[in-house]
C-alpha cells in the first residue's frame, strides 16, 4: 500500500507487509522525475528578434527559460506600378506579420518589334512609308521612305525632250539666220 505518492522532485513512500510473517517495513518510492510544466511568454517574438519563455512546474516550482527562436519575415508582393516597353515597374514586399517592407524594381520589357510594313503606298510621283512599331504599346521604332513608282530618270525623261527640241528650234533659227542675214 502507497503511504506518500512520489511527485516529480521528491520520492514517495510504501507500506510492505508479509502475509506469512505479518512484518512490515516501508520502501522509498523514487521521484518520478515527470514535471509538470506549464509555460509563460516572458519576451514576446517578433519577426527578427527571440523571444523567451519561462517553464514552471505546478508541482515542485521548478523552473527554466527557453529561447524562442525568431521566425524571419513572412513577405507578400504586389505589384504596386507595371512595367512597360520602356518604363521600369516597382514590386513591393510587405511583412504579413510586422510592417517591414521593401520595393524591389520590375525592369523595362522592351519593345515587340512588327515586321516592316507599308503604311503609305508610293505614288507615281509621290514618296511612300513603311515603319516597325512595338506590337505592345504602338510607338513608332523605325520609319523609311519608300522611293516613288517613278524612278527620278523617268521624269527627266520629258525634261530633256523638251530642252533638246528648244536647242534644235534655236539651232534651225541660227542656221537661218546665217543663211539669210536680212532676217
Amino acid at each position: 500500500e502507497t503511504v506518500k505518492e512520489p511527485t516529480c522532485a521528491t520520492a514517495g513512500e510504501k507500506k510492505c507487509t508479509f502475509s506469512k510473517c505479518g512484518y512490515t517495513h516501508n520502501e522509498t518510492i523514487p521521484a518520478t522525475g515527470n514535471h509538470n510544466y506549464t509555460s509563460d511568454v516572458t519576451k514576446e517574438v517578433t519577426c527578427t528578434e527571440n523571444g523567451e519563455a519561462t517553464y514552471t512546474c505546478s508541482v515542485c516550482g521548478d523552473s527554466y527559460t527557453a529561447e524562442i527562436e525568431a521566425p524571419g519575415h513572412s513577405y507578400e508582393a504586389s505589384v504596386t506600378e507595371e512595367a512597360t516597353c520602356v518604363l521600369q515597374g516597382t514590386k513591393v514586399y510587405k511583412c504579413k506579420i510586422c510592417d517591414a517592407s521593401y520595393t524591389e524594381a520590375i525592369p523595362a520589357l522592351g519593345h515587340k518589334e512588327s515586321d516592316l510594313t507599308v503604311t503609305k503606298e508610293p505614288g507615281i510621283f509621290t514618296k511612300g512609308e513603311q515603319q516597325i512599331v512595338c506590337l505592345t504599346c504602338g510607338e513608332v521604332i523605325t520609319s523609311q521612305e519608300v522611293p516613288s513608282k517613278l524612278p527620278l530618270t523617268a521624269l527627266l525623261i520629258p525634261v530633256l525632250i523638251m530642252m533638246m527640241a528648244a536647242l534644235g528650234i534655236a539651232r534651225r533659227h541660227i542656221e537661218r539666220a546665217e543663211e539669210d542675214p536680212v532676217l
